[in-house]
């Protein structure tokens, strides 16, 4: 898999219904965990190893650090992968994976933003 852009940008195009507005959308580069047992897809709630500093798929049941929601996958991705996730913005609930009550306090405690986009 090639990746978009390992770099902090800023993304203010429509992303397949990923985003509810058209405010900017701050990504970062990050690697991802190399235990990660599948690929996942654009707009994956993500989370951070405590002990690798690696970005791996949010999960609340987790107790690595993959338990707090840190960003958004800007891509599609897999194990130990060079990728973006967004770290700001204002995206559409109904197009994230993983997302749940839990992931959406932390997201917002970070400034990103979730809602249903009609």
């Amino acid at each position: 898999m090639g990746h978009r852009s390992y770099g902090i940008t800023t993304d203010s195009l429509d992303d397949s219904n990923l985003f509810a507005d058209s405010n900017e959308h701050t990504m970062i580069p990050v690697t991802t965990a190399s235990d990660i047992s599948a690929t996942y897809t654009k707009g994956t709630i993500m989370g951070v190893v405590t002990v690798t500093g690696k970005w791996s798929p949010y999960s609340a049941g987790n107790a690595d650090g993959t338990e707090v929601a840190r960003g958004i996958a800007a891509e599609a991705g897999e194990a130990d992968y060079k990728t973006s996730v967004y770290v700001s913005g204002t995206f559409n609930e109904d197009a994230l994976t993983g997302f749940d009550a839990t992931a959406k306090t932390h997201l917002r405690d970070r400034g990103i933003f979730t809602k249903e986009v009609y």
